[in-house]
């Protein structure tokens, strides 16, 4: 109604303003003024896309006088993790003038099946009458015994309600959440949940629609969890920013671990101490705030592990404080900050190699180090993640990493644009459109093709790395013992369940051929555990030059949240020992003449059906004929260059490896 009510920034957590004092009886004007930039966008230096406007959905709501402002339903597991204190702290506030009469909190914990646990209500708290404007914090623990754990191999959820009653019973206001009974901790330098070491398998997460942008909606998220749970993946890394709640949800329903990222990045300030805003005690309380919202809004998601204090934003005091505000809230999930890890309960690191963890884990270093970043998935990539893991699997200080990234940022763009009549003929491109990149759109500056770095492309149609990432993460593993009998080791990389829930089978192939084929006997795995088996392999005659191979698969047995029945989840293939005796070598004297001259420029080299000319100056073949005709379209000639590829580029390459590309043609005999 033409006033203003308040004011936010930090585009990424919930805003509420309270508008009733600024209502009228009857028709009401409410309008949002929405501010391209502001001294936020700072902290908002996310390599993205500069989209404008309000991403997420906005709701207009009406609330009883008194009201439950916030609650934490929050578990604690013994150390045995099979019996827990379940508590609930509940904040009611008194929105009126007068002081509230007196009230009461009753919470209730539903298992799957809908049935209360413990009494009906578990917990009823009283609330004293709350002065006008202020609010009251109760809280009330309970035991649990024996709940089902959560965990992202097994996502047990339970159903809190916590109800505000009125001094007659009355019920005010309701309010639900879904809650997993879970332990994590860092033990020893092992990260661990459950009391089992975990080691995390994942990949940085952009919210992208290739149509809508940063707005994405609950069926494409979905689509993005199940395509990480398909592809073996067990974390998200929210990059770099509080996603959309409903998104935790989902990794709370279907079993996916959560590194929640607060919406601060900085990197174009640098991280000197003198020039991070990290260390700029005039920032101190907007990094504060950014991370303290983040942990409220989402402190009650089972699926959140880790907070993450947010991504290259430099080291400094601020961190510091940020750290210490989030312990005095939550001490029951560690602290992740890759830029400064003297505040934080793990190391982190960006794309270090491999002979650099190898290095930290000789060092005998106290806190587990965790790559928040690494096998960049730009191009044609990820091809040394199998590397990665042979050392992460071996060590107990490494727990993992999150790929960059998970999606492609491309957005769909016709060639009716100005732009588009001179890409189409040069890319002989069937189509009306393409996926666009930073400056196809004329934005200047822009990150080129560099927000086009995922294991999908917009659309979520996989790249070929995706198939890597799935295999490399597999969680059971099949290794040879004794082929000539047919024997098999499968172990179980599983942290929590047995492989009961898989269904094994096996083939026999002569090259490529299927020749043999069956199914496993059921087979229950333990956690960590392995399993030797024989299979029925069919005694057989192998043929002259034929390659045999043994492929071992394992699918769901049944139906899950996330894939049918007969979805594959792990494979592995070893080539077996069946050869052919070696024919008997032919004797020099019976094979066909061959005939050598030696010419000014040439040597001359003749046999039945071929004819080679080697160059005496060139030190090449620069003639092959079979059956007169020529094989040749130009001399042979070494070769010690390929295409560069976008991570190539990347790392200067081309530059720097200039000589190998210049190598053949300016060789010297």
């Amino acid at each position: 109604n033409g006033e203003k009510v308040g004011y936010s920034q930090e585009s990424k957590t919930p805003a509420e303003f309270r508008i009733t004092p600024y209502l009228k009886p009857g028709e009401n004007t409410l309008a949002a003024e929405v501010y391209r930039w502001c001294d936020g966008s700072y902290l908002e230096d996310q390599d993205f896309w500069r989209f404008s406007g309000i991403f997420r959905p906005v709701c207009l709501y009406s609330t009883a006088p008194v009201q439950v402002r916030d609650f934490w339903a929050h578990s604690t597991l013994d150390d045995a993790c099979r019996d827990a204190a379940f508590t609930v702290t509940a904040k009611v506030r008194n929105l009126g003038a007068a002081p509230s009469a007196a009230h009461t909190v009753v919470v209730e914990l539903l298992d799957a099946a809908g049935k209360a646990v413990g009494g009906s209500p578990l917990l009823k708290m009283p609330v004293a009458p709350v002065e006008g404007g202020q609010e009251a914090a109760v809280s009330a623990s309970v035991p649990v015994a024996g709940p089902k754990l959560w965990s992202a191999e097994a996502p047990n959820l339970y159903t809190v309600t916590v109800a505000l009653l009125d001094a007659k019973g009355g019920v005010v206001e309701a309010h639900s959440c879904k809650h997993g009974f879970r332990r994590v901790e860092i033990r020893d330098g092992v990260f661990m949940v459950n009391n089992a070491p975990v080691k995390l398998k994942g990949a940085n997460r952009h919210e992208h629609d290739p149509l809508t942008g940063r707005t994405v909606s609950l069926e494409s998220m979905e689509k993005d969890v199940l395509l990480m749970k398909q592809h073996n993946m067990n974390v998200v890394r929210t990059s770099h920013y509080p996603n959309m709640p409903e998104w935790y949800e989902l990794c709370d329903r279907h079993g996916l671990y959560v590194i929640d990222e607060a919406n601060i990045e900085s990197h174009g300030m640098g991280y000197a101490m003198n020039t991070s805003l990290g260390n700029n005690p005039a920032w101190e309380a907007a990094h504060v705030d950014r991370i303290v919202r983040m942990v409220e809004r989402d402190k009650n998601h089972p699926s959140v592990i880790i907070w993450s204090m947010g991504n290259e934003a430099g080291p400094g005091s601020n961190f510091a404080a940020s750290a210490a505000a989030i312990r005095a809230l939550d001490t029951s999930r560690p602290i992740h900050y890759e830029r400064d890890n003297t505040v934080t309960d793990m190391h982190s690191e960006m794309y270090h190699k491999i002979h650099q963890l190898l290095e930290y884990v000789e060092k005998g270093e106290k806190k587990p180090f965790f790559l928040c970043e690494y096998a960049h998935a730009m191009g044609n990539s990820v091809g040394n993640l199998q590397d990665y893991w042979d050392v992460i699997e071996a060590h107990p200080v490494l727990m993992g990493g999150c790929i960059w990234d998970f999606v492609d940022q491309g957005l769909k763009k016709s060639f009716s644009d100005p732009r588009g009549p001179r890409v189409k003929p040069a890319a002989r491109y069937t189509e009306d459109w393409f996926w666009a990149y930073g400056g196809d759109y004329g934005d200047k500056p822009n990150d080129g093709n560099f927000c086009c770095n995922g294991l999908f492309q917009g659309d979520r149609t996989p790249h070929p790395s995706a198939s890597e990432v799935k295999k490399v993460y597999q969680n059971v593993k099949v290794t040879p013992v004794d082929l000539d009998r047919g024997v098999v080791r499968v172990t179980n990389k599983y942290d929590f369940v047995t492989t009961a829930f898989l269904k094994g089978s096996w083939r026999v192939e002569a090259d490529g051929k299927t020749v043999q084929s069956g199914e496993l006997s059921p087979l229950a795995v333990p956690p960590k555990g392995a399993e030797d088996v024989t299979l029925p392999l069919a005694p057989l005659t192998p043929e002259p030059g034929t390659e045999y191979f043994l492929t071992v698969s394992f699918a769901l047995a049944g139906d899950t949240s996330w894939a049918e029945a007969g979805f594959e989840v792990a494979w592995d293939q070893m080539p077996l020992p069946w050869k052919a005796a070696a024919p008997a070598p032919l004797a020099a004297k019976d094979m066909p003449p061959v005939k050598m001259k030696s010419a000014k420029k040439a040597v001359e080299i003749a046999g039945e059906g071929f004819e080679l000319v080697i160059g005496k100056d060139s030190g090449v073949i620069e003639s092959w004929k079979v059956a007169g005709k020529e094989l040749l379209a130009a001399p042979l000639a070494p070769n010690f260059w390929r295409a560069p590829t976008d991570n190539d580029r990347g790392n200067n390459a081309p530059r720097r490896l200039k000589v190998w590309r210049d190598a053949a043609t300016e060789r010297k005999m």
